[in-house]
């Protein structure tokens, strides 16, 4: 049972833990790079502050890892 609860920890710290992301954004009209954010966060968090800069009518915005 021990061994259980410590893989389920070991697990839960993997799934939360911070990675590198990569935030591009292009301008619709042309795909010029207007803007490119690396964050070093969990992915709901990287996941919100590129859509955060996805709400600029015009613009399009890409999450990746690194």
């Amino acid at each position: 049972m021990k061994k259980l609860i410590i893989i389920a920890c070991v697990f839960t710290l993997f799934a939360c833990s911070k990675k590198e992301w990569t935030c591009t954004c292009t301008l619709d009209s042309d795909g010029s790079i207007v803007n490119i954010s690396e964050y070093e966060l969990n992915q709901k968090d990287a996941e919100q502050s590129c859509s955060n800069a996805d709400e600029v009518l015009g613009i399009s915005c890409v999450l990746e890892e690194k």
